[in-house]
């Protein structure tokens, strides 16, 4: 007759430490999911500033904007009014680049009246000072 041997771990093997391996293999499951659902759906309490001043949004591109903030919710902000520098050739003289602000509903085929941003482009937000340039050259530019 042949008898099977037995390792120490197999000993170790119960239905208490079975139970208990389950269990932690189920909780960090649920909370690995509930982490990638936070991280892809944009939850949280996001609040870029108050709505109807002036921003500068910085996309992930580079592109810079300016403009109103109309309304942002789980995961966008809407921007309106939008402006940005153009790039533009040297002025031949000075070598230098113009620094100009360009309206994008006057300046884009298509002239937008606003711009849904997701928050994942964004690089970061920031209040136009109400005696800046920026937002002097808007004034100008708004009837």
């Amino acid at each position: 007759m042949v008898e099977e041997q037995t390792s120490g771990a197999d000993k170790l093997s119960t239905p208490l430490t079975s139970g208990i391996t389950t269990i932690s293999l189920v909780v960090a499951a649920l909370s690995l999911a509930a982490l990638t659902w936070h991280s892809v759906s944009g939850a949280g309490d996001y609040r870029p500033g108050k709505v109807g001043a002036l921003y500068s949004v910085q996309l992930t591109s580079g592109q810079i904007f300016y403009g109103r903030l109309e309304d942002f919710g789980r995961g966008y902000v809407r921007m309106g009014q939008l402006y940005y520098v153009p790039v533009l050739p040297p002025d031949p003289k000075t070598g230098q680049r113009p620094n100009t602000l360009a309206s994008q509903r006057k300046s884009d085929w298509h002239a937008p009246d606003w711009s849904v941003i997701p928050i994942d482009k964004i690089v970061m937000m920031e209040a136009v000072g109400a005696d800046s340039q920026v937002a002097k050259l808007i004034a100008q530019d708004t009837p």
